[in-house]
């Protein structure tokens, strides 16, 4: 998107599982390289909600397997990727969270907001 709209502020709002099943390693190295930041901000429930809803759906089971008992820290694998990469927990923490988020993208890198909630 920011390759199409390099004057725009692109954001990407996704889940946890979003997050990890959409190759972030892929997405978070190539803005570094062709230098084209993002803000990807993670509801991080710390459980793949959408793939248990389809548990329920066809199976008539809670889970299988889909909790993430511990999560990768999702800051670190931003920072892997020549990206800023921040974790807050208390909701009062988000929107200076963010406000810097922004200044870092739009400074011209990209940045991970993970915002831990409660887990599903």
């Amino acid at each position: 998107m920011k390759l199409a709209a390099p004057d725009k502020t692109v954001v990407s709002l996704m889940g946890d599982g979003a997050f990890i099943y959409g190759c972030p390693e892929a997405s978070l190295w190539s803005a570094s390289f062709y230098k084209a930041p993002f803000l990807a901000v993670i509801y991080d429930n710390q459980g793949y909600g959408a793939i248990k809803g389809l548990f329920r759906e066809k199976y008539d089971v809670d889970n299988m397997g889909a909790d993430i008992a511990t999560p990768p820290d999702y800051s670190l694998i931003a920072r892997a990727n020549n990206a800023y990469g921040r974790m807050v927990a208390d909701p009062a923490d988000v929107p200076r969270a963010l406000k810097d988020c922004l200044a870092v993208v739009r400074g011209g890198q990209t940045a991970v907001l993970d915002v831990k909630l409660e887990p599903v």
